[in-house]
């Protein structure tokens, strides 16, 4: 069985492609349009990775992750993946924080 994939993404265009990119290819996914929907979509099944965009309408994308990995939550043994919409390294301190807590951290077991 494969895994399911949660999309968050606030842009209808680019969560059409992408969700339909990732079933082409045979993978099961599902799409959140704002950071809520997604951690409530998160909290009710189980998601092996997570693609999110860092600037959504309702919370950043920083802060769906922070919600979906703390204790007792969904993302405690799944992959997060962060999607930015200009494609470059993350311009605040709060992003990168965030990229090296889950690239480095998440390695390391934390």
């Amino acid at each position: 069985m494969a895994q399911r994939i949660l999309v968050i993404e606030d842009n209808p265009p680019n969560l059409e492609l992408m969700l339909y990119l990732l079933e082409a290819f045979g993978l099961e996914a599902e799409g959140s349009m704002t950071g809520l929907d997604g951690i409530a979509k998160a909290q009710s099944k189980l998601f092996g990775l997570f693609l999110c965009d860092i600037h959504l309408p309702d919370l950043d994308g920083v802060e769906v992750a922070r919600r979906l990995r703390e204790p007792n939550r969904a993302l405690r043994n799944s992959v997060l993946v962060r999607c930015l919409s200009n494609m470059s390294p993350p311009k605040s301190r709060t992003a990168e924080k965030l990229y090296w807590w889950w690239t480095i951290g998440k390695k390391a077991g934390t």
